[in-house]
């Protein structure tokens, strides 16, 4: 079986692998998403949220599932001359700190550390330096974002966000007690915290304890923040169990919060492909599902081409097939290859690949 990589959210930084056009980053303070039931979630100064829908003065926010009044926010692509002119006007930490965090959300963390840096000379904080620290993290300067989120919590040891990003560190470094000491801490403080419960539960479920690790996923999909990442990583524990069925709905269910979310893209389209479960394959949206994850990830991640190879292979379509995966082991690393060569094998003879692991 592969593809069992459960996911965390790294926060405050806004995620990336969607195009700028749709999505908006927050200019004004005490902003509320307004939700049909008459809900209204708030929103922070400098949070890119994704946009599906737009009409006269107002922004669909599927995540939220609400509309946004357009005065309160700028399209992404427009952030970086609008936070240039205010800087030009006043240099203020905030004015560097929010062109920082358009500057990450636009993949530019090089001209984004600049940003933060001159922000943290001006007027240090937290939050700055939390954010610092996921540009280093999503740089792989993992040493640097420790840093940073110690110092975050030297200025504000009740800081959740430090403690939630700090945690995620030392999970991805497999330092599971302390990650867990560090969920903890945040949800105890914020006992209300779905994206903690989402890492809780992916350390639980690295240490064996699946019937816990669903317990925290169930509780962070309660609390009703529309998450996508807990839906995922259900579907992973399902597909674990061999059960593809649930699976394939849990999966479902993350892409129905956010189509762009590129893990269940991938997640979904592989197993649409490649489940031994006859009646559950379904090869052309397999192809769409992963032509999707490959285009977010720009053609760059050789896990979401195989599963794009797999896919095509599955909808006999085997010349493409072979091209694809040809594609993913000239930049595969060495431990995936063998498989991915095994797999191409098939296609030569035009045979799908079952994934009966």
């Amino acid at each position: 079986m592969r593809h069992l990589c459960l996911l965390a959210i790294l926060l405050v930084t806004p995620a990336i692998g969607q195009s700028a056009e749709n999505r908006v980053m927050v200019i004004q303070p005490g902003v509320q998403v307004r939700n049909r039931d008459g809900r209204q979630v708030p929103v922070t100064l400098g949070q890119v949220l994704r946009t599906s829908v737009t009409k006269p003065d107002w922004y669909w926010i599927p995540r939220l599932r609400g509309w946004l009044q357009a005065k309160d926010a700028l399209p992404l692509e427009k952030c970086d001359d609008y936070f240039s002119t205010v800087i030009r006007t006043n240099p203020t930490a905030q004015a560097y700190h929010h062109r920082a965090l358009a500057l990450v959300a636009l993949d530019r963390r090089v001209e984004a550390l600049n940003d933060f840096n001159a922000a943290i000379r001006l007027k240090p904080n937290s939050s700055l330096y939390i954010n610092r620290g996921n540009a280093y993290r999503d740089m792989e300067k993992e040493s640097e974002a420790t840093r940073d989120y110690n110092l975050a919590l030297q200025l504000d040891p009740r800081n959740y966000l430090a403690l939630n990003n700090r945690g995620l560190l030392f999970s991805n470094q497999a330092k599971y007690d302390q990650a867990r000491l560090d969920f903890d801490a945040a949800l105890r403080l914020k006992p209300d915290f779905a994206e903690a419960l989402n890492h809780r539960g992916v350390v639980k479920w690295r240490t064996g304890k699946p019937d816990e690790a669903i317990r925290d996923y169930e509780g962070a999909i309660k609390l009703g923040t529309g998450l996508p990442e807990p839906y995922r990583n259900l579907g992973i524990i399902a597909q674990s169990q061999d059960d593809d069925e649930k699976a394939i709905k849990y999966y479902r269910t993350a892409l129905e919060i956010d189509r762009d979310f590129v893990p269940a893209n991938n997640d979904l389209a592989w197993l649409l492909a490649t489940t031994p479960e006859e009646k559950l394959r379904e090869p052309a949206a397999a192809v769409k599902y992963a032509t999707r994850a490959c285009a977010l990830t720009k053609m760059k991640k050789a896990n979401m081409i195989d599963t794009l190879s797999a896919a095509l292979a599955a909808a006999g379509q085997y010349d493409e097939a072979i091209k694809r995966i040809d594609q993913a082991i000239r930049i595969s690393g060495e431990e995936a290859r063998s498989d991915m060569e095994t797999r191409r094998k098939l296609y030569l003879t035009k045979v799908p690949f079952i994934d009966r692991n």
